[in-house]
């Protein structure tokens, strides 16, 4: 069960962050029950949630990914991210700042060495904007970059 409540985080931040749409969030859920012996009941009802009720989707997965370790679970989603930035290079900015929103809750010294680099992009993205710093082709490309780290090589 422990590697369905990890990956329900993962699924969860991606769907909060807007690279998963409800239907995919769902289509995940029809596959991990294909695979499960016995499903659990918050599976199940993710399973036959309409795609529009978001609220419904949210509390789902929140139940699904109870227990889970966040680090791990957003390690796991940055290759995802990492992807999505590369082919949809106007939402870079929204995702830099949903992972600053999502790091900033918790305590600095809580926040891994490997996660520094959020905070500095969130920053960087509006300074870019804005003409003050760089440009945001430069900083996209580096955003990708820094998230090229956490992807697996098989």
């Amino acid at each position: 069960m422990h590697s369905i409540t990890q990956d329900a985080q993962r699924v969860s931040l991606l769907f909060q962050y807007g690279v998963l749409d409800a239907t995919a969030v769902i289509a995940w859920s029809d596959e991990a029950i294909v695979q499960m012996e016995s499903p659990t009941d918050a599976l199940l009802e993710l399973s036959t949630t309409a795609p529009d009720r978001t609220a419904d989707v949210l509390s789902c997965l929140h139940r699904l990914s109870s227990g889970a370790e966040f680090w791990p679970a957003l390690r796991s989603a940055i290759p995802q991210l990492r992807d999505f930035v590369a082919s949809h290079p106007d939402r870079a900015e929204s995702i830099a700042n949903h992972l600053f929103l999502t790091v900033v809750r918790f305590p600095v010294a809580e926040l891994p060495d490997d996660m520094q680099f959020i905070y500095r992009f969130d920053d960087a993205f509006l300074l870019a904007r804005e003409g003050t710093y760089g440009d945001t082709d430069t900083v996209r490309r580096e955003f990708i970059h820094e998230m090229e780290r956490f992807t697996v090589v098989a």
